[in-house]
């Protein structure tokens, strides 16, 4: 997954949430898509793996785009 993100121009990504029993709740999936691949990433059993994708988050060459609730 890493390696054909960070070779786009372009992301959409989209974060769920769970609130229950948490003022301000955590982020408990990511979804991350190019124009031809979609990822879903649990990011409760790979939060120590997340890092990763500070590279690709940061890059200011892939223009990323939050998916809106519908």
């Amino acid at each position: 997954m890493n390696d054909h993100i960070e070779n786009q121009s372009e992301l959409a990504i989209d974060l769920e949430h769970h609130s229950y029993r948490s003022y301000q709740g955590f982020t408990c999936l990511m979804q991350i898509s190019s124009r031809t691949e979609d990822f879903l990433i649990d990011t409760i059993a790979l939060r120590d793996e997340l890092h990763i994708l500070n590279n690709i988050f940061t890059n200011p060459n892939i223009v990323k785009v939050n998916s809106p609730d519908v």
